[in-house]
């Protein structure tokens, strides 16, 4: 599959995950021709029939990138978190930000209009680019 959209599915469970779920959202990832990640919270959730599951997705690969990569992988919480956090395995990444133009700065140092919760005893500054 090649992935022409830039487009990246994701399903998290915060409860323990059934090979149902895996399932269904394994025909997602098929249907939409677009690599997957299913987010448990702990690893141990993730059996071999979901890692099967996962498998007959096949793999996905993306434009210019000569290394495929599994379509539906799964990545838990908790490998984030751990001594040696865990990644699913993707293309390089670009940075998003590299160029961006920095925001402007506010125009004033007043306070947010009252209708945005603004209750301090200060009048709030009704022309302030900060709160628009």
């Amino acid at each position: 599959t090649t992935n022409k959209r830039n487009l990246v599915l994701v399903q998290v469970k915060g409860g323990k995950p059934t090979l149902s779920q895996v399932r269904d959202f394994a025909q997602v990832v098929k249907r939409e021709k677009a690599p997957g990640v299913f987010i448990p919270l702990r690893a141990s959730d993730w059996s071999r029939p979901m890692q099967a599951e996962a498998d007959s997705c096949g793999q996905f690969r993306i434009p210019g990138v000569a290394e495929e990569y599994p379509a539906l992988q799964h990545w838990a919480v908790e490998e984030q978190f751990g001594e040696k956090p865990r990644r699913p395995k993707s293309p390089p990444m670009r940075n998003a930000l590299s160029g961006a133009r920095p925001s402007p700065k506010p125009t004033c140092t007043g306070m947010p209009p009252k209708s945005q919760g603004s209750d301090n005893g200060q009048e709030p500054d009704e022309n302030c680019s900060a709160f628009r």
